[in-house]
């Protein structure tokens, strides 16, 4: 299982910061109690030094980690994760490459959970803006809202119905794009998708 960190946060995305790392450390921890876990980073800084970085920097991204409260101290389990299981790469087609390995696939980042379900790996979004939000409503991806007041249960959520439903949305929005192109008389070389096609793995 992989789960799509985001640290780069701000009150332009979260309305409540302190809830959105705290469900966010929790979900990280308690999947990898029950899972073999990759955390997966993208545009942070700190998490890029500790990936890429000499001993020196990745040192020093982890004291900035934890100054910030986001770990705390070499005894905290998520300290652990970031030295042994944090992924990183300047190379887009690396995410592609990871996601295929996994089962399934869930976080923050919007752009990281759309890889894993664009190469067929089911998907969980945890949402905490506008911009998400509506995102996983028109596509009707499986997706928690982390200022609800409903705890996150994985089992609610790893459902193969609410995976079908995204199979049959995303099938439906494909062919209203490719109709009003060809309305539009746009060039595109979208296709009609076959009765029952379906772009997700299904899930276990």
């Amino acid at each position: 299982m992989a789960v799509c960190n985001r640290q780069e946060v701000s009150a332009a995305y979260a309305r409540d910061i302190a809830r959105y790392s705290q469900v966010q450390r929790d979900t990280l921890l308690s999947a990898a109690v029950r899972f073999d876990v990759t955390v997966m980073a993208q545009g942070e800084v700190e998490e890029k030094k500790i990936v890429l970085g000499t001993e020196a920097q990745r040192d020093e991204a982890l004291a900035t980690l934890v100054a910030s409260g986001w770990l705390r101290g070499r005894g905290d389990p998520l300290h652990a994760l970031y030295s042994g299981v944090l992924f990183y790469s300047d190379v887009v087609a690396d995410y592609d490459t990871v996601v295929r390995q996994q089962e399934l696939v869930s976080g923050y980042r919007l752009h990281g959970n759309l890889v894993a379900l664009a190469n067929g790996i089911p998907s969980i979004y945890f949402t905490y803006d506008s911009r998400t939000q509506e995102f996983v409503e028109t596509f009707a991806i499986p997706a928690h809202d982390i200022y609800s007041e409903k705890e996150f249960v994985l089992a609610d959520y790893w459902d193969q119905a609410r995976f079908e439903r995204f199979n049959l949305t995303y099938s439906q929005r494909y062919r209203d794009m490719a109709a009003f192109l060809t309305e539009s008389g746009v060039r595109h070389k979208m296709r009609a998708p076959r009765a029952r096609s379906s772009p997700l793995a299904a899930a276990a």
